[in-house]
């Protein structure tokens, strides 16, 4: 089941948690993803990503930390 997720800057992400197997999971809760050489570039986009809003978020407000 897709998911719509609503972002902070007011767009709305579409969702599907579709599995290698090709099941579609309602949820990623629980699911460990392995580092594999497949995996490594993504997971260091992602952390890119968060590191860069945690970031801007603290910026914003400097009694947050990163």
């Amino acid at each position: 089941m897709a998911q719509d997720i609503r972002l902070s800057s007011g767009l709305t992400a579409h969702v599907t948690n579709s599995m290698a197997d090709g099941t579609i999971r309602d949820s990623m809760e629980g699911v460990v993803l392995h580092e594999t050489e497949e995996t490594k570039q993504i997971f260091e986009i992602f952390y890119t990503i968060l590191h860069n809003i945690l970031r801007r978020e603290a910026a914003e407000d400097p009694t947050e930390t990163p």
